[in-house]
């Protein structure tokens, strides 16, 4: 789990654009307990609307892969987003790919499940929000672009 917060960490400092950056959350939300016991949690700890497990929905552990690259490797346009050089673009797409197979080491796809959940913080160009469910423990993993004032 350590290990992907760095790359996650590390992702974040390089996509740290113009009028551009890019958040990430992975953290545990509870071990033996249910899927609404978590979402509960979530929304109180969040402070979140009620109504909340109506956005809670199964996805195939293929829909978080495919979301995620997007978001990795979107760079925006000259008002907003990231120019990375030719060559950290190729050392960002290896980083890329080390991601997707370590976050498929430690939640494998054939034991996960992966729910669908609102994003906790807004974003303005992309987003998502998951909840990984493996051995009997629940993960919220986010990920968000921000505008932000240079």
């Amino acid at each position: 789990m350590e290990a992907l917060q760095t790359i996650l960490r590390d992702f974040e400092q390089q996509l740290d654009g113009t009028n551009y950056r890019a958040r990430f959350l992975l953290e545990k939300v509870g071990e033996g307990t249910s899927l609404t016991a978590a979402v509960a949690q979530l929304q109180q700890q969040y402070q979140m609307d009620e109504g909340v497990m109506n956005y809670v929905e199964k996805v195939p552990y293929a829909n978080l892969l495919k979301e995620l690259k997007e978001g990795l490797m979107y760079r925006g346009n000259m008002a907003a987003g990231v120019k990375l050089k030719p060559t950290e673009e190729v050392m960002f797409a290896h980083k890329v790919v080390a991601f997707e197979q370590a976050l498929q080491t430690h939640f494998p796809p054939a034991t996960t499940n992966i729910y669908t959940f609102l994003l906790i913080n807004p974003s303005s160009f992309w987003g998502f929000s998951y909840l990984l469910e493996t051995a009997g423990v629940i993960y919220l993993f986010q990920g968000v672009s921000e505008y932000c004032s240079d």
